[in-house]
């Protein structure tokens, strides 16, 4: 589980950035930003023991809602306290 740990937080890490950029983006250009969600936790949030960073809690809802998933924007900010 601890590599899994350094890189599931890498995966949000880099998904953050790139959903952070598209809405600061959009803001910029006068556009609606898309809809934003924000999840705070420890290694559940990260999806720690899913096969996946997507198979956790946080990523589950991006994942289960197919089309619409572009239009939706999970951002995770969690600690995995494992050692």
């Amino acid at each position: 589980m601890r590599s899994a740990r350094t890189e599931f937080a890498g995966y949000w890490h880099a998904h953050n950035e790139e959903l952070l950029t598209k809405r600061e983006r959009a803001l910029r250009d006068g556009d609606a930003p898309d809809p934003l969600w924000v999840v705070l936790g420890d290694s559940t949030a990260q999806g720690l023991g899913a096969p996946g960073p997507r198979g956790g809690y946080v990523g589950r809802p991006c994942t289960s809602c197919g089309a619409r998933r572009a239009a939706t924007g999970g951002c995770s900010t969690s600690l995995s306290p494992a050692r």
